[in-house]
């Protein structure tokens, strides 16, 4: 395997005493290792039926995709060290920030996936509209054609935690990407969707989202558990001050716990010796070219070479795949009876091309790395007091 040795030394991460700067909603929690997941029941019953009116899409929704980033090149006066590695989130209920000096460090692990309450259909009727293809040109199909597959119906683990998500910029304009619940109330997503850099003359200075609806499977116009809508997003200073790519990282918490019923997608830290292996991995999320970027698509393959904080592969993807996580099926540590479930390994941001360590035949996500995983740590358990 072609073994990329790219290490940025604006993200090193040292001692495992971080000092950082968090602007985040704030609320009571503790950071924790790896713990075992909830599958409380809700109250609503899912997934809903396709007349409710909880589970229509509003339509025409005439939405951009978000592009996958053509990231910056790298600057000597990027942030360096735990500078690049500080914290920034926005409390969008409140429209502020909040600063914190210190994230707690978690430990090295995983956490465990859960499927959730709900109970996956085989099919379903659906009042039915398709929405005219809005993009034509897809961004990151490798050659020799497109590998991906839709997803239908979605109502079945593990595709119920993919969610799509549509992000209103600061100036109201409204972008698409992905996301993956990862725990009840968070999401995992791309840095660039929760926080937007101008790509063109005459758009809005960069800014956080000013508001993120979060719909898990959705499945044309069909919401099977309805919608629900970010009250803080959180990426790392790396990436708001440069666009740094190892830093192009989000997390989005949602203001319902939407995974107790969807169910959630563990993350890990996936060793150098495991991707060594070239371990067979999914992205599966909403192209912004296919079908009105209402349906959920597929595909897989090895893990191609990696650094420190990225991962390359031949997976084909485009334009509001941004944020899908990059995922495999692991066991479950100390379940009974034994199983398994989807591990994400990293996310995916960037199209062939579009990454230094990229060609026209490969594309690449973040991969989960300590200062991560400790992020992911930290919003899953409700951030510290």
């Amino acid at each position: 395997m072609a073994l990329v040795n790219l290490s940025l030394s604006s993200l090193r991460w040292k001692n495992r005493v971080r000092t950082v700067a968090l602007l985040a909603l704030s609320i009571g929690g503790v950071a924790l290792a790896a713990s075992a997941p909830s599958s409380a029941m809700a109250r609503d019953s899912f997934p809903l039926s396709p007349t409710d009116p909880r589970a229509q899409l509003r339509a025409p929704r005439l939405p951009r995709p978000i592009p996958e980033v053509k990231p910056a090149k790298r600057k000597r006066t990027w942030l360096k060290g735990n500078q690049a590695l500080a914290l920034r989130g926005y409390d969008i209920r409140r429209r502020r920030k909040i600063s914190r000096s210190r994230l707690p460090a978690g430990l090295p692990g995983s956490f465990a996936p859960s499927e959730g309450s709900a109970v996956g259909l085989a099919a379903y009727p659906r009042p039915y509209f398709e929405m005219e293809r809005l993009f034509d040109i897809p961004e990151s199909v490798i050659p020799p054609g497109d590998s991906r597959t839709r997803v239908t119906p979605t109502t079945n683990f593990p595709d119920r935690p993919i969610c799509k998500l549509y992000i209103e910029r600061s100036d109201g304009a409204i972008f698409v990407g992905t996301g993956t619940l990862v725990a009840p109330d968070t999401v995992m997503t791309a840095g660039h969707c929760v926080y937007l850099h101008p790509e063109k003359a005459g758009d809005p200075a960069a800014a956080f989202a000013k508001s993120i609806e979060v719909i898990p499977a959705l499945d044309g116009p069909y919401k099977p558990y309805g919608s629900y809508q970010s009250t803080a997003v959180f990426t790392f200073s790396g990436w708001v001050s440069d666009k740094n790519p190892d830093a192009d990282f989000g997390v989005i918490r949602l203001n319902q716990p939407a995974g107790n019923t969807t169910g959630w997608f563990g993350y890990e830290i996936a060793s150098n010796a495991t991707l060594n292996t070239q371990p067979d991995v999914t992205i599966q999320g909403y192209p912004g070219e296919l079908n009105g970027s209402v349906h959920m698509f597929t595909d897989h393959g090895p893990i191609q070479s990696y650094t420190a904080e990225r991962l390359v592969y031949q997976i084909d993807t485009s334009g509001g795949q941004s944020g899908s996580a990059v995922w495999r099926i692991q066991p479950i540590p100390g379940s009974d009876p034994p199983n398994t479930g989807p591990y994400a390994l990293g996310e995916h941001t960037n199209g062939s091309g579009d990454d230094p360590l990229t060609n026209a035949s490969t594309n690449s996500g973040c991969r989960i790395t300590q200062p991560k995983f400790d992020l992911l740590e930290y919003v899953r358990n409700g951030g510290a007091p």
